[in-house]
């Protein structure tokens, strides 16, 4: 069987010391180069990066939620052992990463195959995923389909993608079309002073988040022109990024997941468990003796508005060897 955290881990948004704290560690991040940004080639333009520590050291791959980018792991990584690599991309659309082709729809399977050309472009035979939201979603569906490539998974508020019921796809794709030629235009996107495009980036997601971890992702959300800032996400994530798969498809997803997994879960994904979907995913994943669940008092970018609360759950998980898991 599962194994939880038995007390609920605070993260109220950090005291004052902890605060410092992660501070300290991201200046001397900054100070000694742990981190070099890099771009990996894909046949529509590229994939942004940025790596952590030695990228000999065991491999770790490091996934945003939707319309967020790398800079969300920038307060946790920090946090880590030193003795793992941590690879943060910007998922195609996000970020300093390209955009798919215009005109057509995203589909979640275009992100599983953006992923495998980043580990083939990197060689990586074996590595853990940390993905946060979206990100987690998309690790699992990859250990699924490649199992024998992730050892580890950690997911940060993510159990499972929206379930499509058979009954609903026409009715859903017709939906979908008809927002997604509403966003096909190509009006020029409006700009902002930084305090304007922070407070909208603040104010315009689905769960509160501090102003400190809000500038980390500004960083890499905007393009500046003459003292203004625009958003450079792809609009398309705004209609979200689902599979289209029923409840009995996405919980056969979860039976080939062989890897031991992590989850942690804020109060908003506890909230998020009154969906049968996400409900069922998660007595799944209970039932498993290679699975464990850490609840944060927190909100759903726990890990970047409080990472000191969050990273000993996540250090503890990487440095134990598969075998004691």
């Amino acid at each position: 069987m599962s194994s939880e955290i038995e007390h609920t881990e605070s993260a109220d948004n950090g005291s004052i010391l902890e605060e410092k704290y992660v501070q300290t560690r991201i200046a001397n991040c900054k100070a000694s180069n742990r981190f070099v940004d890099h771009t990996i080639p894909v046949p529509w333009g590229h994939i942004a990066a940025r790596g952590w520590n030695d990228p000999n050291s065991t491999p770790v791959l490091v996934t945003h939620g939707i319309l967020d980018n790398c800079g969300s792991f920038n307060r946790l990584i920090p946090l880590l052992p030193t003795s793992h690599y941590y690879l943060c991309v910007d998922l195609p659309g996000h970020g300093l990463s390209s955009h798919f082709p215009p005109g057509i729809p995203l589909d979640f399977l275009d992100y599983m195959d953006a992923v495998h050309r980043i580990v083939g472009h990197l060689g990586w035979t074996k590595f853990a995923w940390m993905g946060h939201s979206f990100g987690g979603q998309l690790g699992v569906m990859f250990a699924s389909v490649y199992p024998e490539l992730v050892d580890k998974l950690i997911m940060i508020d993510a159990i499972s993608s929206m379930d499509v019921p058979t009954r609903r796809i026409g009715s859903y794709l017709r939906v979908y079309h008809e927002m997604l030629s509403k966003l096909d235009t190509h009006d020029i996107p409006p700009s902002y002073s930084y305090r304007e495009a922070l407070d909208r980036l603040l104010n315009k997601r689905m769960d509160k988040i501090s102003s400190v971890a809000g500038k980390e992702l500004l960083e890499r959300s905007v393009v500046e022109t003459s003292d203004r800032f625009s958003f450079v996400a792809d609009q398309r994530l705004k209609l979200m990024v689902y599979p289209l798969f029923d409840m009995n498809q996405l919980l056969a997803v979860f039976d080939n997941v062989r890897c031991p997994q992590l989850l942690i879960i804020s109060k908003y994904a506890r909230r998020a468990l009154s969906y049968e979907i996400f409900r069922k995913c998660f007595e799944k994943f209970k039932s498993r003796s290679n699975f464990s669940y850490v609840n944060m008092d927190g909100n759903h970018d726990v890990h970047s508005d409080s990472p000191a609360k969050v990273a000993p759950s996540i250090s503890r998980f990487l440095i134990q060897s598969s075998s004691k898991l």
